[in-house]
């Protein structure tokens, strides 16, 4: 049973595994609302032979950047459904993540969709943690660093 919450703070019965899972799933359910919004469209685009010059998956490349953004703000209500407390830390700190490893990827990887798809499995839970009340400084820093470091070296490649 999921304890029942007032506030942001988080319950001190919440299980740090149950909080991970939570926001793992949370992660993963992102890039699938974003890329089946994609296909919703292309398929309004053929229906309407609305396709550009790289067909209907031209509608991938025009939704990437603004769908990228609303997914991240989709993850705060999403995380609050799942019960994951406070929502919008998390948040804050996955965009961070998020960003750290989008920027990594397109820097270090020529073929980088996949990693940038599946981010959200890697940041979403790793902000659950960080931000966990009951987690010391020194785990955080463990969680935080390699962001940081992925990040530094996106800045330097890039």
């Amino acid at each position: 049973m999921i304890p029942a919450t007032t506030g942001s703070a988080t319950p001190a019965t919440e299980s740090l595994s149950r909080r991970l899972v939570a926001a793992g799933a949370v992660g993963l359910i992102l890039p699938v609302l974003l890329v089946g919004a994609s296909f919703v469209l292309m398929s309004y685009g053929e229906e309407n032979g609305r396709c550009g010059h790289f067909g209907c998956a031209q509608v991938l490349i025009w939704l990437w950047e603004p769908g990228r953004w609303l997914a991240v703000a989709a993850g705060w209500p999403l995380l609050r459904l799942f019960h994951v407390r406070p929502a919008w830390r998390v948040t804050v700190v996955a965009a961070f993540f998020l960003v750290a490893l989008w920027e990594f990827a397109w820097a270090y990887f020529d073929d980088s969709v996949g990693l940038v798809l599946l981010s959200g499995l890697l940041t979403y839970p790793s902000a659950a943690v960080a931000t966990d009340p009951r987690v010391s400084g020194f785990r955080r820093a463990v969680i935080v660093l390699p962001y940081l470091a992925a990040l530094v070296v996106a800045a330097l490649l890039g």
